[in-house]
C-alpha cells in the first residue's frame, strides 16, 4: 500500500492542478470528521475533549482548503465520488452494526471512540506519507502541526477504545473493513490518476 500511494501522490505534488484537487479533497474529509463528531455531543454535556476535537479537525479542514486556494481550487475533485464522500458514514455504520452485538457497550459512545480511533489512524499514517513526499518536492508548506495533533488524538482515543473492552474478532472486522475502505480510494486514486494522464497526452500537441 506504501508503494502505490506514494506513486500517486508523487504525480500529485509536481502538479499545482492535481495538489489543489487532493487538499480540496482532504479538507472536505476533515470537514465531514469535525461535523460527525459535533454530533455526538449533547446537550446537557459540553465534554471539553470532544469540542477540541471537532475544533482541531475544523482547523484543518481549514488549512487545506486555504492552501488549496493557493493554488487554484478546481471546479471538482478528480479524487473523491459519492462512495468516497461517505468514507466516515460508511466506517460508522459498520461500526454500529459490529456492536449490536455487544451488549456491554453502549452503541453511541462505541462508535465515537472507534470511528474516530480508526480515522486518526489512518489519517496519521496518510498524513505521515504525504509528508514524506511534500519535503522530498521542496512544497511550500508542512503537515507538521496537523501530524502532532492527530497523534495526540490517536493517543487519547486509543486510551479510550481499551476501556471498551471489545472482543479482538470485532477489533480485527472493524479493522479490516477501514482497511478495505482506504484500499478502495486509493485504487480509485490510481484510476483517476491514470484518466487525467492519458485525457492529458491525448490534449498534448
Amino acid at each position: 500500500m506504501d508503494v502505490e500511494l506514494k506513486e500517486v501522490l508523487t504525480h500529485i505534488v509536481q502538479d499545482s492542478r492535481l495538489q489543489a484537487g487532493f487538499l480540496a479533497a482532504l479538507s472536505e474529509l476533515e470537514n465531514c470528521g469535525a461535523k460527525k463528531i459535533m454530533r455526538y455531543q449533547t446537550r446537557s454535556n459540553t465534554d471539553l475533549s470532544l469540542l477540541q476535537h471537532a475544533a482541531e479537525e475544523a482547523r484543518h479542514a481549514y488549512f487545506f482548503q486555504k492552501q488549496a486556494c493557493k493554488l487554484g481550487v478546481p471546479m471538482s475533485s478528480p479524487w473523491l465520488d459519492g462512495r468516497r464522500r461517505r468514507y466516515l458514514d460508511r466506517l460508522e455504520l459498520f461500526i454500529a452494526r459490529c456492536l449490536s452485538s455487544e451488549s456491554s457497550v453502549a452503541t453511541r459512545e462505541g462508535c465515537y471512540v472507534l470511528t474516530t480511533y480508526y480515522i486518526e489512524k489512518r489519517a496519521t499514517w496518510l498524513y505521515t506519507c504525504y509528508e514524506e513526499v511534500l519535503a522530498a518536492y521542496g512544497a511550500p508548506f508542512s503537515l507538521q502541526s496537523i501530524l502532532r495533533e492527530e497523534v495526540g488524538h490517536l493517543d487519547e482515543m486509543e486510551q479510550m477504545k481499551q476501556k471498551l473492552g471489545l472482543s479482538t474478532e470485532i477489533k480485527r472486522e472493524i479493522q479490516d473493513f477501514e482497511l478495505t475502505l482506504f484500499t478502495e480510494w486509493v485504487s480509485h486514486m490510481q484510476d483517476r490518476l491514470q484518466e487525467v494522464l492519458r485525457e492529458r497526452k491525448k490534449k498534448a500537441p
